[in-house]
């Protein structure tokens, strides 16, 4: 999965199936992991421009394809950003080894995938860029909302950092599958 920042600044992103192998976003949660005071996100996607890719909400993704994601930060005003982490829960299911993800597996817990007999597999990762998120004054028309602080010239409210150093996305729980392959 990718995360990018979205230019419309407004605290939207696009999730981009970035792997060979059809999956599905089950969800993206948000997390503050630093900031100048205490704040906390949430996940919602309603108040973002209408960009006709579907919501991260159970969809079912091809390879390529995206959906949007979006995060809401409450908290208190500050020209000094606080850093959010975003976490993309998916699964995946696999019907051989050679492609990603499911070449990440390095327990099957049983035999490999084949087409006749598929493995699901599903995980959380992190692996995604930090974004920086501004909350702007009490006088912002919705204090919920994200929003560029007035003391300054307006930055960017999503910029892409330096990811932290997170685990490689293991994809967790490989099981026998419940879903029938797709055809080619």
């Amino acid at each position: 999965m990718h995360l990018d920042g979205n230019p419309n600044e407004d605290g939207c992103m696009f999730i981009t199936n970035g792997t060979a192998t059809t999956g599905v976003v089950e969800s993206v949660s948000f997390t503050v992991i630093s900031g100048p005071r205490s704040a906390a996100a949430r996940a919602n996607v309603t108040h973002c421009a209408p960009t006709g890719a579907p919501p991260c909400n159970g969809i079912r993704l091809g390879a390529g394809s995206s959906c949007l994601a979006g995060a809401i930060l409450t908290g208190d005003a500050s020209p000094t950003p606080y850093l959010v982490q975003a976490a993309v829960h998916f699964r995946y299911v696999c019907v051989t080894v050679e492609d990603t993800p499911c070449n990440e597996v390095k327990d099957w817990q049983g035999p490999p995938p084949t087409l006749g007999a598929p493995v699901e597999i599903s995980g959380t990762t992190t692996d995604v860029p930090q974004i920086e998120v501004y909350v702007g004054s009490s006088s912002s028309p919705s204090p919920s909302s994200l929003s560029s602080p007035s003391s300054s010239p307006p930055p960017s409210p999503l910029r892409e950092t330096s990811p932290a150093p997170s685990p490689t996305t293991i994809p967790e729980n490989p099981g026998p599958s419940t879903e029938e392959p797709e055809e080619e």
